[in-house]
């Protein structure tokens, strides 16, 4: 059984007029659609903030206002969704960054006992989404903490980042 986690593949980080972008990330829907039909478990991770949340700007952190909740900017690629066999596929969704007084960057640190089953009856986990020097970043050390570090695969040429990749190569060698 494969495993694909697709971390806040969100408009807000990979559409030019979110106020998140990530330079370059645009592409990375088209090529995560492509990928969805080889997975039997899809994992979604959405950053999920309400408009006081401390990360943003106007609350006192270091980021426009993004991902509100309900919003355009918090949706997934129609691509990516319409790529999914409901029939043969288990879909997953794990809301983050939904505690206004909290960063949450890392997926799975409030995981079901279903979520953490399905991962770990995985024979392979695939990682990919936005962005690697944060969320995708810091969900594959969440993961490595749950026992899951020889199950783990990141597909780079998914994966966007803010910084030039430096980071997200950093985690890949600390966890070897």
């Amino acid at each position: 059984m494969r495993t694909l986690i697709i971390v806040d593949l969100q408009k807000d980080f990979y559409d030019p007029a979110g106020s998140l972008y990530v330079n370059g990330a645009e592409s990375i829907p088209a090529k995560v659609a492509g990928l969805i039909p080889h997975f039997d478990n899809i994992y979604f991770t959405l950053d999920w903030h309400p408009l006081n949340h401390c990360s943003f700007r106007q609350n006192g952190g270091p980021w426009p206002v993004h991902c509100l909740k309900y919003s355009w900017g918090a949706s997934l690629p129609d691509e990516v969704l319409g790529a999914i066999d409901i029939t043969r596929q288990n879909v997953f969704y794990y809301h983050k960054g939904e505690r206004s007084y909290e960063e949450e960057y890392a997926a799975f640190r409030a995981i079901t006992d279903n979520q953490l089953k399905a991962l770990r009856d995985s024979d392979r986990i695939d990682i990919c989404g936005l962005c690697g020097d944060y969320c995708v970043g810091l969900t594959i050390k969440r993961l490595v903490e749950l026992g899951l570090k020889e199950k783990l695969h990141v597909m780079k040429e998914c994966v966007g980042s803010i910084d030039d990749g430096t980071v997200l190569e950093g985690i890949i060698r600390e966890i070897g």
